[in-house]
């Protein structure tokens, strides 16, 4: 498998459980490095990977905040919309997408859940995003949200994270909100099906020191018992984290989709 330049961002004190690509820091190690500080970075390279490499990706997560403008305009491709929570991510899960709350925009009607492609800076763009988007919906539309707001529980996030990782996050959360911990990680180069080719930024999540999971869709666990072959799989099976990804070049969320690497 290949090996990626990896740098953890984590903020709070608990170092969420790292997937198979990631390479692990260990806690007595991270907690040596933790201070009173809300923000620690944590770097980790293959064998391979420069100290300038090293660096440039510390760098890139301490400002990840400024990489992306918050605008007055955020363009999204909406592929449905309800009051549904759980059946928004449902949908989100099976497009690929990710949940974007009403409350936390300023042009969208509230209290609901809007299932989406985004956000991105034009409309052309994400009109394109739509048209080309491998899982198609003959509703979608495009519309501008306006400013997204910061979910009240994530403010002492909101000076080191976009807030469009903070509200991905808060329409993904089926549980409370309260002490959820926010970890983020570089990546270099993407190349599977499973993470953007682009470099990306990897928003992890973590509650009482443990990732925070939800049950995989309907159409996802027919999907990993066509794959596994298993008609009765185990309940830990299906459960997957909750993350996202957001691509440096354009600042789109990528939303988790049925994956196999």
């Amino acid at each position: 498998m290949k090996r990626f330049l990896i740098a953890n961002l984590v903020f709070g004190i608990t170092l969420a459980g790292c997937s198979p690509r990631e390479e692990v820091i260990p806690r007595d190690v991270l907690a040596e490095r933790q201070s009173s500080s809300s923000v620690i970075a944590v770097a980790a390279a293959s064998s391979s990977s420069s100290a300038s490499s090293e660096k440039i990706a510390n760098e890139k997560l301490q400002n990840l905040k400024n990489l992306f403008r918050e605008n007055e305009h955020n363009y999204f491709a909406i592929l449905s919309t309800g009051k549904d929570k759980s059946a928004a991510n449902n949908s989100a899960r099976d497009f690929g997408a990710w949940v974007l709350p009403t409350d936390f925009t300023s042009a969208l009607s509230p209290n609901l859940y809007a299932v989406v492609l985004g956000p991105f800076s034009e409309e052309t763009v994400a009109k394109n995003a739509m048209n080309t988007w491998p899982v198609k919906n003959p509703a979608a539309y495009v519309k501008d949200a306006g400013r997204l707001k910061v979910p009240v529980e994530f403010e002492k996030y909101a000076s080191a994270l976009p807030v469009r990782a903070l509200v991905a996050i808060a329409g993904r959360v089926q549980s409370s909100l309260s002490n959820v911990e926010i970890q983020a990680d570089w990546r270099e180069m993407g190349g599977s099906f499973c993470m953007p080719i682009d470099s990306a930024f990897h928003i992890t999540t973590t509650q009482n020191g443990k990732p925070i999971a939800d049950m995989m869709s309907p159409n996802e666990i027919a999907q990993l018992k066509e794959f596994s072959g298993e008609e009765n799989p185990s309940a830990d099976s299906l459960q997957r984290p909750i993350s996202f990804w957001i691509v440096e070049r354009t600042g789109e969320v990528v939303g988790p989709h049925f994956c196999w690497d």
